[in-house]
């Protein structure tokens, strides 16, 4: 156990204090010493060095310890029956029907004495200093307040005496001291408890041959082993209060508050590092069903290959494409969960299923998979399936020089999964779950490669279609990831849309500018997921448009060229809108002579036309 050390201000109170260790109860405490306010910090440091883990102190003294020290201190607080002794006093040397008694001192000494009026008949004035050099100004305000009578420390008898009051002595009994005892006792053993648990956490730590974390529920570093040291080549001093997010740049706030802190539940994710790639393995410490702290083992899994120069080691026919996790992220939601699923599945080397509308998009998912996983310093091979016949297929695929081939130790990606040839789909089958493939000879070679499909189509569309052989289907259906357009989630399609306009403005060297009204426009439209549908309307809209600014009003007139029925559905007109167009009409299409007409101002006709989709008449 820790020792305790009990510092108090009167002989009388030492006394007490040794009539309670007598009991034997308090076996703790290792000495009771008397000293002076003027010696309380250094006797206080003085019993720090001696071993001392926990001090008892009163007042004034209690006050200064804390003040200049980082020692625990449990402070000795007069109980409610020891004031009610010392009020009882007071009455009976003021023989008044109702005295006026002045209680001076610091806070932290005092118990509550907000009903001692009422039951002790008495008028009660409290001047309670917040800290020590409030102490003396609080006694003088005592002395002045005209009481009848003092009570208080050493301070205040002193006032008291000088101006020639009645005073009495705050002296305290053994009920207090006990209870003070009770709770540095209680307080000790909480403290052994929590270092014999740290000490154990350390040498559990410091004992595993993988790097561990502990990070509180915001993501900062509370404690490191060793092994997380070298992994970093930081010292522990560093990485203590260091986001993880700083520490390892793939490993997102948002990956830990949705997987971990949310789920509560433990996640593990692949991190890229200087030093080498590293699996992390993240387990929430739930307590009273909240995370209260994070606990993170790493684990490298290979060393980095080193960097090569740019006239080697790369192949040019099988070029590596740059993307990341972190590359994809948009603020869209639905992609964000596919990529928190798509790090689970970069662990794996099992095949993979993309599919979605955005056919570039699932190129950089592959990608991303390929880069974030274990084969990433090898060849990444894309080979688009589509328009090619059978005997293309099998000689793209499996020739001399075949993307099987060049792809070796890394990763075949294969768009358009719908348009494969079931003989081909065969022979993949094949070369993922027994990893031999055959050469232009027919000779059975080993492979060792990572297999990713896609396809704008479902799993589910593709067997009910007839597109894909059932193996082939069990094979892919519980690694199937569904990977959304940004352009599917309004929140997100609105800053695609605003980028995309202005590439084309640059592009066809115009200056046309896009309203908030045309953008909202053009984010509720449907593109169905598909980048190449929306670059094709804004160019029509760009080359079209007559007027610099692009509004809803010129977005919903092309929207009607295009598909004069939905147009009509959409302009369905009502009285206000048919009165607008007949005034328009009136007046050949003048803004400022139909807002004269129809006695509103021409911003009013403005705003009502853009809210009906009213064009004006040619």
């Amino acid at each position: 156990m820790g020792r305790i050390s009990v510092l108090l201000p009167t002989e009388e109170m030492v006394h007490l204090s040794h009539n309670i260790l007598q009991e034997g109860r308090f076996s703790d405490i290792q000495e009771v010493l008397q000293v002076s306010t003027e010696e309380a910090v250094s006797q206080a440091r003085q019993a720090a060095a001696r071993g001392a883990s926990i001090l008892v102190a009163r007042g004034l003294q209690a006050a200064l310890i804390k003040r200049h020290t980082s020692i625990p201190v449990v402070e000795i607080v007069i109980s409610a029956q020891e004031m009610a002794l010392l009020i009882q006093r007071a009455r009976q040397l003021i023989p008044k029907e109702c005295p006026t008694i002045a209680v001076a001192g610091n806070q932290n000494m005092f118990c509550d004495m907000s009903r001692f009026e009422d039951i002790f008949h008495i008028n009660l004035q409290l001047f309670l200093a917040q800290d020590d050099e409030d102490l003396e100004r609080k006694a003088q305000e005592a002395v002045q307040s005209g009481a009848d009578l003092l009570i208080g420390g050493n301070t205040v008898i002193a006032a008291a005496k000088e101006a020639g009051i009645p005073s009495l002595f705050l002296s305290n009994t053994e009920d207090s001291i006990r209870t003070a005892f009770l709770l540095a006792q209680n307080m000790d053993q909480a403290l052994q408890n929590q270092k014999r648990s740290q000490a154990q956490m350390d040498v559990l730590l410091d004992s595993r041959y993988t790097g561990a974390l502990s990070l509180d529920p915001q993501g900062k570093v509370l404690s490191a082993n060793s092994i997380m040291e070298e992994f970093l080549g930081m010292a522990q001093a560093q990485i203590i209060g260091q986001p993880v997010c700083a520490l390892f740049p793939d490993l997102e706030q948002g990956q830990l508050t949705s997987m971990c802190m949310e789920k509560q539940a433990p996640c593990s994710l692949i991190v890229h590092h200087r030093n080498g790639i590293l699996l992390c393995t993240c387990i929430p410490v739930v307590i009273d069903c909240a995370v209260d702290s994070v606990l993170v083992s790493c684990q490298k899994l290979r060393q980095k290959a080193p960097d090569v120069p740019a006239d080697r080691g790369r192949d040019s026919r099988s070029p590596r494409l740059p993307f990341r996790f972190s590359d994809l992220g948009s603020g869209c939601q639905a992609l964000d969960c596919s990529i928190l699923q798509a790090r689970i599945f970069a662990q794996s080397s099992s095949p993979i299923f993309l599919w979605g509308p955005d056919s570039f998009l699932l190129l950089k998912m592959a990608a991303a998979l390929h880069n974030e996983g274990s084969r990433s310093s090898q060849a990444f091979v894309e080979l688009d399936m589509e328009e090619l016949s059978f005997e293309e297929q099998k000689a793209l695929l499996f020739g001399e020089r075949g993307a099987v081939t060049m792809a070796e130790g890394g990763t075949l990606y294969l768009a358009g999964a719908q348009a494969m040839c079931p003989q081909i789909q065969k022979s993949l089958f094949h070369l993922a779950r027994s990893h031999m493939r055959r050469n232009a000879q027919g000779k059975r070679l080993p492979a060792n490669l990572r297999l990713i499909l896609s396809s704008p189509l479902s799993l589910k569309e593709l067997s009910g279609e007839g597109q894909m052989i059932p193996s082939l289907y069990a094979l892919l259906e519980y690694f199937s990831l569904w990977v959304p357009s940004t352009l599917l989630q309004p929140d997100s399609a609105r800053e695609q849309i605003r980028q995309l306009f202005h590439q084309l403005c640059q592009k066809y060297e115009s200056y046309h500018q896009l309203t908030a009204g045309g953008l909202t426009e053009l984010s509720r439209m449907d593109w169905g997921g598909s980048p190449l549908k929306l670059e094709t309307f804004l160019t029509r809209l760009i080359l079209e448009s007559s007027r610099r600014s692009i509004d809803e009003i010129t977005v919903s007139r092309l929207l009607q060229a295009i598909d004069p029925p939905a147009g009509a559905e959409t302009a369905a007109p009502s009285p206000e809108a048919e009165k607008i167009l007949e005034a328009l009409k009136l007046h050949g299409g003048s803004r400022q002579n139909t807002a004269q007409y129809l006695g509103i101002s021409t911003a009013t006709l403005w705003r009502k036309m853009k809210k009906y989709r009213i064009s004006p008449p040619k």
